[in-house]
């Protein structure tokens, strides 16, 4: 196959380009809740970082917990403000809103707040729903309300779809929340393949 002078140097440039677009659609850029105040509802607000976020399919809560908080002053809780309840964070398309392939993260990173006596299990989970990376955290040693306690997470198997945080056990006086989420999708190169593929197309 030979390309002439001028359409090689155009698919170039257009490649290039997309090189220099790319990451910055889908390089991680770290979500504090820092924006939005105390009991804003939560669901898509981070749409345009491919990210939606939701408790028992309601949206989640911005609470202020500034003496917790890993970037102060808030952190993410469930619904109505329950620091006792799930939360899903999911995957999509920024255009669409909807879990798609093309939006696969390869890293989740996060802060979950103040584990103690409260039993919480944070998963990762695929498109087809198998789970990838499970983390189980409670602190029976204490402190009862874990206050001042952060457990760091990292998910770094590929093609995550969805991380869910779920309790399995509740003590009302131990309310749990998570801070500082990234996600990663810099490398699901679905996109960019298709989009060379079609560069190829037009200069056969």
């Amino acid at each position: 196959m030979t390309l002439s002078l001028h359409r090689l140097a155009l698919a170039s440039t257009l490649v290039f380009g997309l090189a220099l677009a790319a990451p910055d659609a889908r390089a991680a850029t770290p979500i504090t809740f820092d924006t939005y105040a105390n009991g804003t509802a939560i669901s898509t607000q981070y749409q345009a970082q491919g990210v939606k976020f939701s408790s028992f399919t309601s949206p989640c809560t911005i609470f202020l917990d500034a003496a917790e908080a890993t970037s102060s002053p808030n952190i993410l809780v469930g619904v109505a403000g329950s620091v006792f309840r799930d939360i899903d964070i999911t995957m999509v398309d920024p255009a669409t809103g909807l879990p798609s392939p093309d939006w696969r993260a390869c890293h989740v990173a996060l802060n979950v707040i103040s584990v103690g006596w409260s039993s919480v299990t944070l998963t990762s989970f695929d498109g087809a729903g198998v789970a990838l990376q499970s983390f189980p955290l409670t602190y029976p040693a204490g402190p009862q309300n874990g206050f001042g306690k952060v457990d760091h997470l990292e998910f770094t198997t590929p093609g995550i779809a969805k991380v869910s945080m779920h309790f399995t056990n509740v003590n009302f006086s131990d309310g749990i929340g998570i801070d500082d989420v990234l996600v990663d999708f810099s490398c699901n190169t679905a996109a960019s393949g298709t989009t060379w593929g079609k560069i190829k197309q037009l200069y056969r």
